[in-house]
């Protein structure tokens, strides 16, 4: 797959969601400034977060280590096809695959990553974020096994829209998602 975006951005992206997906708090270091700021909009009802964050350590500590006290199986995905950039911005679509700790649950969400980065010596470093969440439904028991291994086998954590879609489970929130990704990609 060819991801067309700086590298400095997407070491930065990667850190992050290697930090948030695996409980590694360190790694946000590698990602955020230390006067980063989070923003996040959230339409839906299954999940909540503060509206805004500043700081590193607030930032890792809400997106990594509260984060992980409730979910765990967690993959996130950049979708390629989205990617926008323009000189120190990108945004681009996300999808997440995780499960509750407290119930085994399944959760399917995917939204929107608009980044924003700053120089801090020869890299960049996220100086905001804003995560935009369109969607977080939890699924049926039944979902579980079949969601967690399409998302173990899949190209992480930069995906297109192809490889995302390519023996999906079938489920009424891949087809909320797949139409919403048809649409951004026209």
């Amino acid at each position: 797959m060819n991801i067309s975006m700086n590298a400095s951005m997407k070491k930065a992206i990667s850190r992050y969601i290697q930090g948030k997906d695996h409980n590694k708090p360190h790694l946000l270091k590698q990602a955020f400034a230390q006067h980063a700021t989070l923003s996040m909009q959230v339409k839906t009802e299954n999940i909540s977060f503060p509206s805004n964050t500043r700081g590193l350590a607030a930032i890792s500590q809400l997106l990594v280590s509260d984060f992980n006290k409730q979910y765990e199986n967690i993959y996130t995905y950049c979708i390629t096809d989205t990617f926008r950039e323009a000189d120190l911005n990108l945004s681009c679509s996300w999808l997440v695959v995780m499960t509750e700790k407290a119930t085994g649950k399944v959760r399917l969400g995917f939204g929107d990553y608009h980044w924003s980065f700053t120089h801090s010596g020869p890299h960049l470093l996220a100086d905001r974020l804003e995560i935009i969440i369109d969607a977080m439904n939890v699924l049926d028991e039944e979902a579980k096994e079949p969601f967690l291994v399409w998302a173990e086998a899949l190209p992480y954590p930069y995906l297109s829209l192809r490889e995302l879609l390519s023996n999906s489970p079938a489920h009424v929130a891949l087809e909320a998602l797949e139409a919403k990704l048809l649409v951004k990609k026209k």
